[in-house]
């Protein structure tokens, strides 16, 4: 279940996603133009992350409560000889460990909004297999662990699908500049979506590496990733706005977003 639900919510984003950043909109100078504000969406993902947290806290007050009416006897004789674990980080370092993992996601999703603005939607779901590619290739390098024959059938496969969709991609950017119609910068939307990939690799190798001691809820990690993303979006946003870009002469205009 929680696979098919993987799923179809990861379709919805994606389509949701992609009808947002083509969606046209009247902005700060009165004019309509596209929506297309890529660490808008970032920020955006990070706040949804963030929801997370009052469900994590009324669960863990949940429990307290029925730990605390339960007999204290009872809960010895359910867990007979059973020793406290060996300490672990602190929770302030725990905490602070989950830092460099967000930013990494950020990176990522940012990269991935920018390249979905050049490319179908279909074509960037399907680029997101490379994500096991490097995947696979990191946890060698950095992991040191052993891949078997059927990982590296996996990963085959996967490049084999990936180096498909990219030549297809191509193919059809040149078509349509060879009849002035469509978008001529697919090429570059699918570099940036495959660089993106090898960022959320090394998220995920990062994690594994990082995250190995840290005895925190699973959701309670999402969430203060969503936190410490807000924090680093916080920071990007202001410098995205002073930098010259394509958004009324930003990088991103916030203000524009605003409104």
């Amino acid at each position: 279940f929680a696979v098919l639900a993987l799923f179809i919510t990861g379709s919805a984003n994606t389509i949701l996603t992609k009808v947002l950043l083509t969606t046209k909109a009247v902005g700060a100078n009165g004019e309509e133009h596209l929506f297309q504000k890529p660490f808008f969406g970032t920020a955006n993902m990070f706040f949804s992350m963030c929801l997370v947290m009052p469900i994590y806290l009324g669960k863990e007050m949940a429990t307290k409560r029925q730990g605390a009416s339960m007999n204290p006897d009872l809960v010895d004789s359910l867990l007979p000889g059973q020793k406290p674990d060996k300490k672990g980080p602190s929770m302030a370092k725990q905490l602070l460990l989950v830092a460099p993992p967000s930013f990494f996601d950020l990176l990522s999703m940012g990269l991935m909004l920018i390249g979905m603005l050049f490319i179908p939607a279909s074509v960037w779901q399907m680029l997101r297999g490379a994500n096991i590619i490097f995947a696979a290739i990191l946890t060698v390098i950095i992991l040191r662990r052993r891949l078997y024959a059927f990982h590296w059938l996996g990963v085959a496969l996967a490049l084999l699908g990936v180096g498909l969709v990219s030549v297809a991609a191509l193919n059809n950017e040149q078509e349509n500049s060879s009849h002035s119609s469509g978008n001529p910068h697919a090429s570059f939307g699918v570099g940036i979506v495959l660089i993106a990939q090898a960022v959320q690799a090394a998220q995920i190798i990062l994690e594994e590496q990082l995250l190995n001691d840290v005895a925190m809820d699973p959701m309670l990690i999402v969430g203060v990733e969503g936190l410490w993303g807000l924090l680093f979006m916080a920071i990007i946003m202001p410098v995205l706005y002073v930098l010259p870009g394509q958004d009324h002469g930003r990088a991103e205009d916030s203000w524009d977003t605003a409104l």
